[in-house]
């Protein structure tokens, strides 16, 4: 999903980003992914950009990987913003 706002000088472009796995299997674990990103982009003078977002990845590994066995969580969920400069 991708939009364009470029009349009203407030949001150049906006993005979000899906990536979903179900439950994948590597030897004996279950391991799920999750990245979700939405974000906005906008362009105040040429060649910088300001953007700011919202992303979420969580990952779940439960299960035996080499005879090891492993059962974590990892989830990274918040704001975020930057400035690109780019010629």
């Amino acid at each position: 999903l991708a939009m364009d706002l470029d009349g009203n000088g407030l949001i150049q472009s906006s993005d979000l980003v899906i990536n979903m796995t179900g439950l994948e299997s590597f030897d004996d674990a279950d391991i799920k992914l999750t990245d979700i990103d939405l974000n906005a982009n906008y362009e105040p003078w040429d060649n910088v950009e300001l953007v700011v977002g919202y992303r979420m990845i969580d990952v779940s590994i439960d299960g035996e990987i080499s005879g090891t066995a492993l059962d974590a969580e990892l989830d990274l969920t918040g704001p975020y913003f930057g400035v690109a400069l780019y010629w």
